[in-house]
């Protein structure tokens, strides 16, 4: 096997106790260069597996423990043997190489250590004869032919309910060779075996991404073993328990595609290597990466059952053609066109680039960063309980690095669940909370009836986590309730509808005919009686007027075996942003949730040219591209082009539905997740359990008064000032504070809007005035508040707020309002401990303020001019090489003496 020079220098990097994570999870890179003699190699290899299937045991163990999953735990892999940072040769004599039909041979150890027992053997000899045909034909005859050995070796590890799973070495000293564990299932035996064979049948022809490799093998595995007969001995239900606890993500598809799934190599490298945390870490989405690759596959092969052989017989001829996504995304063009008879042929309706890009998992970008992912699935109702709606609901939690590692979180969320109304309900006081711990956390909440109405309604999860916010759509109700407990086959929610949407029907037509649901609370739900509805297929899902019946939407789903579960989204939820970026520093986001999230395909910007950086409160810096390598919606960010350029972002968002943005305490970058400005004063916020409140009523208790936004520098292209803003506009990124240690959620585009007077001083300025103690030869001091302007004619403009008002103390307090940390340029800021954009004090006469203007252009003649924006005063102000007094509404000039300046302003 050839390794190229950049992989193998990566390889040997990455060495450690003789396990080497590769660019392909699929498979372990073990080195055998300290191995005594040849015999050593499998040894080196099975420990590398065991350790490999123990690791994955231990960080998959509590999802399957939520899932009551009883389904012994294994993992087939592939093994590469190295030597002094090179892949040992191919040895195969025997062998036969290409796209064209080959054939292997099974030979197994007849005596010795390494032989099965004879009836085991012969359960592997009649599985491969038996599913043979089958393997043929769902994924096309082996890469490379000849005689491949299969060795019997001890699975055993520490992890409960768990083996290791078999193996295949493509590379071994004496030919490629299988070495396979003693299930004691015939259906796991089974299962395994197909899936190592299938590693066989790619030889050493792997794809770059683990999304194309490990998917496919996946979704051939799940249909040849669901062939009668090709798993002896074994039932269709236990063969589907297997399916779907290991393999098959059918029913939760929709609910864990979402950014952040995707991955180049599914398990990241340091989970390989590294020790995991005492008591072992329960978290990593590698095995929901796995499943969710082989469903976005099996939904292929629904309509095109020819897709993976005929993909992979294109691909072996000329792989280095297909190492990008792009490539891939054109083949997968070119191949439905081949099995369609036509050109342009679609997948669920859609262009093979536009179904791939859909399906978040076959994103193939590391995106370093913060990465949250959900999981739900509904629990079977109690009989005669209060059960309604209960979800299991997963949220996954880690931080990647520009190298691929993931380092699990801890942490916690507090879920916000919302009526199909948008009325945020609370459960019971355990599921409003979900603590995270090795990048794992969950939650089990029953979503009651509504009172005095048994109605079905469509819960929507918000999951806000360290400033990233991911959103859940679930039917309550429609599955299984303790009045009911019989579950449902077919269920689902709307989104993007018509905001009353009492008058809405779904049709759903299949292979045995149609059936029509009606939608109640933008949920729906039912059982289609006809066994063949368990089957895979294509079903069309029309949303309807129910009065007049006309189509208001038609959706294709390619439906997996069982149930029916989906998230239906209309039409403009799938949308297109488009925007000009110009060649200088500025203000950037997506209102949309982009399809591929990395900041480099978002903007079609070479990821060497790209400078793009985001503001982290945790550290108080900014991160800048690669370490931030997500654009996702509800953020900001700022950006620098090199030149001009156009970008055309394809994404999906929630239409005509509020959407919530998530803040750590202290500054963040957000933006609007909508298509239209908004005003601050028409936001709703919320923190951990509390209930809802206005902006208005939020101000100085959970977030500030201000919000900033950036302008350009009419100069300096690499610079900018920041402004408080009154309109938040989309494509734009903002300052927001929040102020509560636990951060803050804030909800935009809600009906349930109450406008009240903006500002951080209405309730302080009621205060009545008091008279000044110190001098009472002057007239007592009022609350004041003036606006100060910092402009040039050359278009420079910054603004600050000074004041005095009763209750205010001299250091800062919650009627100051800090300035965040813009990334350079011309600003203004009251110095008072830190910089101030407003800066109000107590009441006190020849009070001096320090006013720091920075980004001065030296020479350059600059405005000041004071706006009384409460009460009426005079300032003396002072600054290098001048001086004036300044009353309400006075203008005057200076010439910047340096870079920066400090000027003194007293209140007479």
């Amino acid at each position: 096997m050839m390794i190229g020079k950049t992989l193998r220098a990566t390889l040997v990097a990455l060495l450690l106790g003789g396990l080497i994570p590769s660019a392909f999870a699929t498979d372990l890179f073990v080195d055998v260069s300290q191995a005594r003699n040849t015999d050593e190699y499998g040894v080196l290899a099975e420990n590398a597996v065991r350790n490999f299937n123990n690791r994955m045991a231990i960080l998959s163990r509590n999802r399957l423990d939520l899932e009551e999953s009883n389904v012994t735990f294994s993992m087939p892999t592939r093994v590469i043997l190295m030597q002094n940072g090179r892949a040992l040769p191919v040895r195969n004599r025997s062998a036969t190489r290409g796209p064209e039909a080959n054939d292997i041979t099974l030979q197994f150890e007849t005596s010795g250590s390494r032989a099965f027992p004879a009836d085991y053997r012969t359960q592997l000899e009649n599985t491969f004869s038996s599913a043979k045909t089958a393997m043929n034909g769902v994924f096309g005859t082996p890469y490379v032919g000849g005689v491949v050995r299969v060795l019997n070796y001890d699975a055993d590890i520490p992890a409960r309910q768990a083996v290791s799973g078999g193996f295949y070495i493509p590379n071994g000293v004496n030919g490629p060779e299988i070495r396979f564990p003693v299930y004691l299932s015939a259906t796991s035996a089974g299962v395994n075996f197909i899936h190592t064979l299938l590693l066989a049948y790619m030889g050493d022809r792997q794809y770059a991404f683990d999304a194309y490799s490990e998917g496919f093998v996946r979704a051939a595995t799940m249909r040849v073993s669901r062939v009668p007969g090709a798993i002896p001995n074994s039932t269709a239900s236990s063969v589907e328990q297997t399916l779907d606890s290991l393999y098959d993500n059918s029913r939760g598809y929709d609910w864990s595609n979402y950014p952040g799934l995707g991955a180049p190599t599914f398990i990241a490298p340091n989970l390989l290597t590294a020790p995991l945390p005492a008591g072992g870490s329960t978290g990593g989405i590698y095995l929901l990466r796995y499943k969710m690759a082989g469903t976005a596959w099996a939904k292929v092969l629904t309509q095109y059952p020819g897709f993976i052989p005929l993909f992979n017989q294109y691909y072996q001829l000329n792989p280095a053609i297909y190492q990008t996504e792009s490539g891939l995304l054109s083949l997968g063009q070119g191949i439905l066109d081949i099995l369609a008879g036509s050109s342009n042929a679609t997948i669920e309706g859609l262009s093979f680039a536009e179904w791939a890009q859909r399906q978040s998992i076959l994103d193939p970008s590391r995106g370093a960063g913060l990465k949250i992912v959900p999981e739900a699935f509904p629990f079977d109702a109690t009989p005669a309980s209060n059960d309604f709606g209960v979800f299991g609901v997963i949220l996954n939690a880690f931080r990647t690095d520009s190298l691929g590692n993931e380092t699990l979180l801890n942490g916690t969320s507090y879920p916000i669940y919302w009526r199909s109304d948008f009325s945020r309900f609370f459960t019971s006081a355990q599921d409003d909370v979900i603590p995270l711990n090795g990048g794992y956390g969950s939650v089990v909440p029953n979503f009651l009836a509504d009172e005095g109405n048994n109605s079905i309604y469509r819960v929507a999860v918000d999951l806000p986590f360290q400033g990233k916010n991911v959103r859940l759509y679930l039917p309550a109700g429609a599955y299984s309730t303790g009045a009911n407990p019989t579950p449902n086959n077919f269920y689902g929610t709307l989104v993007g509808f018509d905001t009353n949407p009492a008058g809405l029907q779904i049709r759903l037509t299949y292979s045995g005919g149609s059936v029509v649901f009606p939608v109640i609370g933008r949920a729906f739900g039912g059982t289609i009686t006809n066994p063949n509805f368990a089957l895979e297929q294509q079903v069309t899902l029309e949303v309807r007027n129910s009065t007049n019946q006309q189509v208001l939407q038609t959706s294709l789903i390619n439906k997996g075996r069982g149930d029916l579960a989906v998230d239906l989204r209309s039409a403009g939820s799938f949308s297109t942003f488009s925007t000009n970026l110009l060649a200088r520093m500025q203000g950037f986001s997506t209102p949309i949730e982009p399809y591929r999230a990395d900041p480099a395909t978002v903007t079609g910007i070479a990821p060497s040219a790209l400078l793009f950086a985001r503001w982290n409160p945790f550290n108080g810096r900014y991160v800048l591209f690669p370490d931030e390598g997500e654009t996702r919606q509800g953020l900001g960010y700022f950006m620098r082009p090199g030149v001009n350029t156009s970008v055309s972002i394809r994404g999906r968002t929630s239409e005509a539905t509020p959407l919530a943005v998530s803040l750590l305490p202290g500054w963040n970058l957000i933006s609007v997740p909508g298509s239209s400005p908004v005003s601050p004063a028409d936001l709703l916020v919320t923190t951990t359990t509390q209930a809802i409140s206005t902006w208005t009523q939020s101000i100085n208790v959970t977030v500030g008064s201000t919000v900033f936004g950036f302008s350009p520098d009419p100069v300096n292209p690499d610079l900018g000032t920041l402004v408080p803003v009154t309109s938040l506009v989309p494509g734009q990124a903002y300052f927001m504070r929040a102020l509560s240690n636990e951060g803050a959620v804030v909800i935009f585009g809600s009906s349930s809007r109450s406008r009240g007077v903006a500002g951080g001083l209405s309730r302080a300025e009621s205060v009545a005035p008091t008279r000044n103690p110190w001098n009472r030869w002057f007239p007592a001091v009022t609350p004041w508040r003036n606006r100060l302007e910092f402009g040039s004619d050359r278009g420079h403009y910054s603004v600050i707020e000074i004041g005095q008002n009763s209750g205010a103390s001299v250091g800062a307090d919650a009627q100051d309002e800090p300035l965040p940390t813009g990334p350079g340029g011309f600003q203004s800021a009251s110095m008072n401990g830190s910089p101030l954009y407003r800066d109000i004090r107590p009441l006190q006469r020849m009070t001096p303020y320090s006013v720091k203007l920075i980004g001065l252009i030296p020479g350059q003649r600059y405005s000041v001019r004071s706006t009384a924006l409460l009460g009426s005063t005079t300032f003396s102000i002072n600054w290098p090489g001048g001086a004036t007094n300044l009353v309400p509404g006075g203008t005057f000039w200076f010439t910047a003496p340096a870079t920066e300046m400090t000027m003194s302003w007293l209140n007479r």
